[in-house]
């Protein structure tokens, strides 16, 4: 029997996050800069219909200002922490919930203690916003690939109210995925989407009456497995280990250009520092790490510059440590003087939970409960005074490198001494 699988995503999620401390943003053109605020991370639909693209430099669209375009930093700190909690309510209606990102979560719904699943995804959708302020879409369906599409319709037609259910309904299926184009399918890429569309395959309809076995040798596996699911039949494996990150990638334009080889170096303990903590926040272990640096490719009349570099660590770690005794020998060995390098980043890659972490013959268990010990301390330290209360001493060597967040709200949610103030100019006792 077919599972109920639903897909929450909040809309627009960092500009609806913004927004919620501060409604004077509603109804105007926001974006959400990252990356030194100089990167366009999110966008309001007011903004959309100005033209200004996902990951385009503000500088192209700063003359937008004149007709009401708002710029607004980001803060993570306050967005994860409101993903959490559309998370929690969630829960409240489902007995898993499956993180996909920080704006997406899959649920399976029980079709029979549900009623009309229309109806139990609205009240779901209701009661996120009520308790979080979000706005969601909802798409319910037998496929995690089928509620993406859902999903796309519940936010592009407002005639949906937020949730499209097709879950066990072939005839609306079919309706639904003939106005899907093809580009939304999850799964199909920039240059998946353009072979298809020079085969006359436009719709995810299209797509979904595919052969098979013909997508398969013309395209490979895991369109065909695209395809099944579109037909309503699940075909990729649930992970397991789902709250696992892939990749962990921490990266950020410097406030400064700058040739500093301290402040450069800074920045790297600073991410890896970042990247090791959700290491060990998913209870998981990185055997890869890859350093990068460059210069601006918006600078026509300096030297450019751009490297990365990996390496493979001896055994599994989230040790802040290791990872960055490691980073600090890459970026030893790519760092040319003479540049102003404008961004730095690092990568931490194959990753697997420590549960599935291989030791060798000689492995200390003793020696490594301590590491363990000694980086749940730090964490628990910078949960309990801030993040950051307790750094590297690498992080420490100079601060000129740290990004510019000029407009970025406060951690509302995550941090005391950042919460709303409410005045009250009157009180009426009765």
């Amino acid at each position: 029997m077919s599972r109920v699988i639903a897909l929450v995503d909040i809309n627009n999620a960092f500009v609806s996050m913004t927004r919620l401390f501060n409604p004077s943003l509603n109804g105007v053109p926001v974006v959400i800069a990252g990356n030194n605020d100089s990167i366009i991370v999110a966008r309001s639909y007011e903004a959309k219909a100005l033209g200004i693209k996902m990951a385009q430099p503000y500088f192209q669209v700063k003359h937008l200002e004149k007709q009401g375009l708002v710029r607004c930093s980001a803060n993570f700190a306050l967005f994860t922490n409101i993903s959490e909690r559309v998370r929690a309510t969630m829960e409240d209606f489902s007995h898993s919930v499956i993180p996909y990102s920080i704006d997406e979560n899959f649920c399976i719904l029980n079709e029979k203690e549900s009623g009309s699943l229309e109806n139990y995804g609205r009240r779901m959708r209701s009661e996120i916003l009520k308790r979080t302020g979000q706005p969601c879409g909802v798409g319910i369906s037998s496929t995690r690939t089928l509620s993406k599409a859902c999903n796309y319709c519940a936010k592009t037609y407002p005639a949906t109210g937020g949730v499209v259910n097709i879950f066990n309904d072939d005839p609306k299926r079919r309706r639904m995925l003939n106005v899907v184009p093809v580009s939304e399918v999850w799964g199909c890429g920039k240059a998946t989407t353009k072979r298809l569309n020079e085969l006359g395959i436009i719709t995810a309809l299209q797509l979904a009456d595919l052969n098979p076995e013909e997508a398969k040798s013309n395209f490979g596996i895991n369109l065909t497995k695209t395809i099944l699911e579109l037909n309503g039949t699940e075909a990729t494996d649930w992970d397991p280990d789902y709250s696992i990150s892939q990749q962990i990638i921490a990266s950020r334009s410097l406030g400064n250009k700058t040739d500093d080889k301290n402040s450069l170096l800074a920045s790297i303990a600073a991410h890896v520092t970042r990247g090791s903590r959700k290491l060990r926040a998913q209870n998981a272990v990185a055997k890869s790490i890859s350093v990068t640096i460059q210069t601006s490719p918006f600078i026509k009349n300096e030297p450019s510059y751009a490297k990365s570099t990996t390496a493979k660590l001896d055994f599994a770690s989230a040790d802040s440590r290791e990872l960055l005794h490691q980073a600090t020998e890459l970026f030893e060995s790519i760092y040319k003087p003479g540049y102003r390098y404008s961004k730095t980043g690092i990568t931490l890659s194959d990753i697997v939970p420590v549960s599935k972490q291989q030791v060798d013959l000689f492995f200390d268990e003793d020696a490594d409960s301590k590491k363990k010990s000694l980086m749940t301390a730090l964490d628990n330290l910078n949960s309990r005074y801030g993040l950051g209360s307790v750094k590297m001493a690498t992080e420490t060597v100079s601060d000129k490198w740290r990004g510019k967040s000029e407009s970025k709200p406060p951690n509302y949610t995550g941090n005391w001494n950042e919460l709303a103030i409410v005045k009250c100019q009157r009180i009426i006792l009765l």
